[in-house]
């Protein structure tokens, strides 16, 4: 792949994981706003996200550094790291409406 290309899928994949940290404090924000609710579901709730959201946040930094053949591999990894953490947000939207 082209390096510029890469330069581009780099930057979405950063503009990606900044949303991805907005949307978990957004449900830290709910979670914290939210009164008489069991509050051990959503503190597992929350230290998983965070825990997945430190997944993907290695993830890019594994794509940044590296070149080649490695690069495409360490994109689709973080692909993947970040796809689940969507899928975890939307599941537990439910949560905290």
């Amino acid at each position: 792949m082209h390096k510029y290309a890469r330069q581009l899928l780099e930057r979405k994949a950063e503009e990606r994981l900044r949303h991805l940290k907005q949307e978990v404090g957004d449900f830290k924000s709910r979670f914290v706003q939210t009164p008489g609710r069991p509050r051990y579901k959503y503190y597992e709730t929350l230290r998983d996200l965070s825990a997945e959201l430190a997944v993907v946040s290695k993830r890019l930094d594994e794509l940044t550094k590296s070149d080649g053949t490695e690069w495409d591999s360490y994109y689709s990894m973080f692909d993947e790291a970040y796809d689940e953490v969507m899928e975890r947000l939307a599941r537990t939207r439910f949560l905290i409406a």
